[in-house]
């Protein structure tokens, strides 16, 4: 039984060592985008950032939700917090790059 989960725990230190160039989303900055970074192709342009950004701030905006619960309107005050910080460090080029090699600069 305990002979499996070293064995599962070694397949997943193999798959992560196998692609050191491959961006990772670290904090979700990606996500809360809305940027798939497994679907999208090489680079991911500043334009595309800015769009995801207004999209996504259009829909999860405080304004959007005053009629909503509490706990929705905390939730997505939550989502809207997120999504600043991330569209803050993502239009940043230096920012951006240092969170695709897994840093963060404040």
């Amino acid at each position: 039984h305990g002979h499996h989960h070293q064995e599962s725990g070694a397949r997943m230190a193999h798959q992560q060592h196998g692609h050191p160039r491959r961006r990772r989303d670290f904090l979700g900055y990606y996500k809360a985008l809305g940027i798939n970074l497994e679907g999208a192709s090489s680079a991911v342009t500043s334009d595309a950032i800015k769009i995801h950004y207004k999209t996504a701030a259009l829909k999860l905006h405080p304004d959007k939700h005053v009629h909503a619960d509490e706990a929705t309107q905390r939730r997505s005050a939550e989502r809207f917090r997120r999504l600043q910080l991330a569209y803050e460090t993502l239009r940043d080029t230096e920012k951006r790059r240092a969170y695709d090699r897994g840093q963060l600069v404040q």
